[in-house]
């Protein structure tokens, strides 16, 4: 056996294998949508076609989320940790990409709520000082 593989069997059976195998980046892209009425994530066209942009807040106002019509959200949270990523929304669905891979879903109740991550937002809508 050549030094090459040895090195990639006793990686292997240290328990390594994820790590020496998995060579593919987890990407940000929104996977298409699907369904009669689905519109292609990956158009810029597009992408404003749903009822949710905007921002959305919970009623104590620590967390919030604003879904940008270019497919990309930005949220804080408690620690006023700005963090962004992706979405996708499909029909009344939502599923969040975060830059680091990690995957978490929401559901729309209604055109002014979302349940996500145990907490409920409301729409924050603008006033007229705020334009």
């Amino acid at each position: 056996m050549s030094d090459a593989r040895m090195t990639l069997a006793v990686a292997v059976a240290l328990g390594a294998g994820a790590a020496v195998f998995h060579t593919d980046a987890v990407s940000m892209e929104p996977p298409p949508r699907v369904g009669d009425d689905a519109t292609d994530a990956r158009d810029p066209q597009r992408w404003h076609a749903h009822p949710y942009l905007g921002a959305w807040v919970t009623a104590d106002g620590r967390a919030w989320r604003e879904l940008l019509p270019t497919g990309y959200y930005a949220q804080a949270g408690d620690r006023r940790d700005l963090s962004q990523g992706r979405y996708v929304v499909d029909h009344d669905r939502i599923r969040f990409l975060d830059e680091r891979g990690s995957s978490v879903e929401g559901i729309f109740v209604g055109a002014d709520e979302l349940h996500h991550a145990g907490r409920i937002f409301h729409r924050q809508r603008k006033t007229a000082s705020a334009m």
